[in-house]
């Protein structure tokens, strides 16, 4: 084992993984207190470690740098004081790609591309844990790799990226909240009815826009004052008509005006 000396090299002992791993366990960690040259022992977490020399050993956890962020995170940014075993818990569901139930929350692994803007907001940097607008919690541990409680479909998330457009500066400058976004959704899979919301009436629509317009999956946009957002089929929002505020005394008052007249007659 001890021929482990370069970043990325793991071996199989006994059934156990071991992995080369550059910390300096002298100091403190998420590996205990600190220990010396030679040392062997179980962390909180129940990972094996051995202190082989300075700064580097060899341990049975696989990713430690996003082991610290897990920890990092529950300590500074969700405030959720997590347990040793609900932080190896979500470790755990991380290395795997599964989920892991904490706090009553689902959490699951995501591969996205949290660098860049999406339905969890503007794009963020590695280590970086936030909640969401819409009410999910997002952990960003690796490069396009990261924890979410985001449970939604990825139509959902098309229509709940476009619904940060106006925090994005976009043309398209839609700022809804996730009950909006859940009204568009539903009006996409019932592809039929309609829905207005600031102003725009949304309307399914069955045109295939990669084909018409060579627009991808998740595309929003605006043309001709109307907008669409592209779901495989898509969504289509027409400005609502105002009545000018003159017009419409001038109706009511002619309502009236009418309405009189029958009375006297």
């Amino acid at each position: 084992m001890t021929a482990l000396d370069t970043a990325g090299e793991s071996t199989t002992i006994d059934g156990t993984l071991w992995n080369y791993i550059a910390r300096d366990f002298n100091n403190a960690g998420f590996w205990g207190t600190g220990e010396s040259l030679g040392s062997a022992w179980i962390d909180v977490y129940g990972f094996e470690h051995i202190y082989l020399n300075n700064s580097r050993g060899i341990s049975t956890c696989a990713k430690p740098t996003e082991l610290e962020r897990i920890i990092a995170v529950d300590e500074a940014q969700f405030n959720s004081n997590w347990n040793n075993t609900e932080i190896k818990s979500l470790y755990d569901a991380y290395s795997t790609q599964t989920n892991a139930s904490v706090d009553s929350l689902n959490w699951q692994y995501t591969n996205v591309a949290y660098s860049a803007n999406g339905a969890w907001g503007l794009g963020k940097t590695i280590g970086n844990a936030w909640l969401d607008k819409y009410g999910f919690m997002h952990m960003y541990l690796n490069a396009d790799e990261g924890m979410t409680t985001n449970d939604k479909t990825t139509i959902w998330n098309y229509i709940g990226k476009a619904g940060y457009s106006a925090d994005f500066n976009e043309i398209f400058n839609e700022d809804w909240s996730a009950e909006e976004v859940q009204a568009l959704y539903a009006l996409y899979q019932a592809q039929s009815g309609n829905v207005t919301l600031n102003g725009i009436r949304w309307t399914y629509t069955s045109e295939e826009f990669s084909e018409t317009q060579g627009k991808t999956l998740g595309d929003y946009w605006v043309s001709n004052n109307h907008k669409f957002i592209y779901l495989g089929s898509g969504l289509e929002g027409s400005p609502v008509p105002e009545i000018p505020g003159g017009m419409g005394l001038a109706l009511l008052f002619g309502f009236g005006v009418s309405y009189l007249r029958r009375i006297k007659k």
